[in-house]
């Protein structure tokens, strides 16, 4: 409890005993930029969320009691007549809307396969049971929307366009409008000499599934379309592109002249490093000298040896400034999608989505180097490391 300092104060002739039971909670920051009355209660921990959800206040009693659970069929399986809590979740989040969705419409589910089964035919997905169910609203208004975009569009805009409604609006039925207008879009390539019609549409599912990669990462199978076919160099993403955009020939050129410049102690470091890496053994290595020792250009011959065999070496720094000093080098925020408030987040992780465009990057690399290491806090480079 907090403790009680009382003061007297008196006014009109009158004394009044006040204590700091007086006060409510309050910013003033909040006051200050409100510039009115304003109390203010804050939830520090998830604990206090989860305290509210598992205990029901009994108001004629004045006392907290347990919820009540249901009957248990399983360890940790209860079975009860009503849902307890489910949580908001975006439409982006594709089955998971979905999954959501069916749960709050059909009654007394009690496995996956009844809730994609609607009139006695199982659906592959969630997402095509809502429709069979009507949940999901028609795609009229993009119906028409691409069909004003028709008459004056180019297909590339068209193409811009439909990104955009998969990745902001989230159309019901995606696989439809492309159906219905992949000829649009795909006008420009269809008139290339030697290019068939499929071709063409092959083509223009690429540009597609580049453009949506640029605005969320995410690919056509996250949006229930058609997977393009690649060719086995392409790359289909921004991102991967960045980190193997080099010139395996002049990172050869920088590694050789390099390897000959060493101390005799770097030289060892070297080559067990680049055993290590060849051997396919994974591991941590820890390089500790004062300024001046060289370890930027250590850090740069490795980098360079690594590029040159055509593979995904990441460079990454504490700071913006650190990250200039070394080739491809980006700061550990930006690599891994951390929060920068990552200090005063309870559960910190990193944003990054499986199967995106820098998930397959992490997963592809084969060196990742942490330069001033020492500058990161304890819970960021865990957070960076962990499996």
């Amino acid at each position: 409890m907090c403790r009680v300092e009382a003061i007297t104060v008196k006014t009109g002739g009158t004394e009044y005993t006040i204590d700091n039971r007086w006060i409510v909670p309050y910013n003033p920051w909040l006051l200050r930029q409100l510039n009115c009355h304003a109390n203010i209660e804050i939830c520090a921990s998830i604990k206090s969320i989860k305290y509210v959800s598992k205990y029901d206040k009994d108001a004629s009693k004045k006392t907290c009691q347990r919820r009540k659970r249901g009957r248990q069929v399983e360890v940790g399986v209860y079975e009860a007549a009503a849902i307890g809590r489910i949580y908001t979740i975006s439409p982006k989040q594709g089955d998971h809307f979905y999954l959501r969705l069916l749960l709050l419409s059909i009654p007394g589910p009690n496995s996956f396969q009844i809730l994609r089964t609607v009139n006695g035919t199982t659906h592959e997905s969630y997402r095509d049971a809502c429709l069979a169910l009507g949940l999901l609203e028609d795609d009229i208004i993009h119906r028409q929307t691409l069909q004003e975009a028709c008459i004056s569009q180019s297909p590339q805009q068209l193409r811009n366009l439909f990104a955009i409604l998969l990745t902001q609006i989230c159309p019901s039925n995606p696989t439809e409008l492309w159906e219905e207008f992949c000829h649009e879009m795909s006008g420009d390539y269809a008139h290339q000499k030697d290019v068939t019609e499929e071709a063409a549409k092959n083509i223009a599912l690429v540009n597609l599934e580049d453009i949506i990669a640029s605005i969320d990462g995410t690919s056509l199978e996250n949006h229930s379309l058609p997977v393009p076919t690649r060719q086995a160099d392409e790359r289909k993403d921004k991102e991967y592109s960045r980190e193997t955009n080099y010139s395996c020939e002049d990172q050869g050129r920088i590694a050789d002249a390099n390897v000959q410049k060493p101390t005799p102690e770097q030289s060892v470091i070297y080559n067990d490093f680049t055993q290590k890496i060849q051997n396919g053994q994974s591991g941590l290595c820890f390089l500790d000298a004062p300024g001046g020792c060289g370890k930027t250009f250590f850090i740069e011959t490795i980098l360079a040896s690594q590029r040159a065999k055509d593979s995904i070496a990441i460079a990454t720094t504490s700071t913006g400034l650190a990250a200039t000093l070394l080739p491809g080098g980006r700061t550990v925020h930006s690599t891994f999608k951390v929060p920068l408030n990552i200090i005063k987040a309870e559960t910190p992780f990193c944003s990054i989505k499986k199967g995106t465009a820098l998930s397959r990057v992490l997963q592809d690399a084969s060196v990742l180097i942490f330069d001033e290491a020492t500058l990161l806090t304890e819970k960021l480079l865990r957070l960076s490391i962990r499996p």
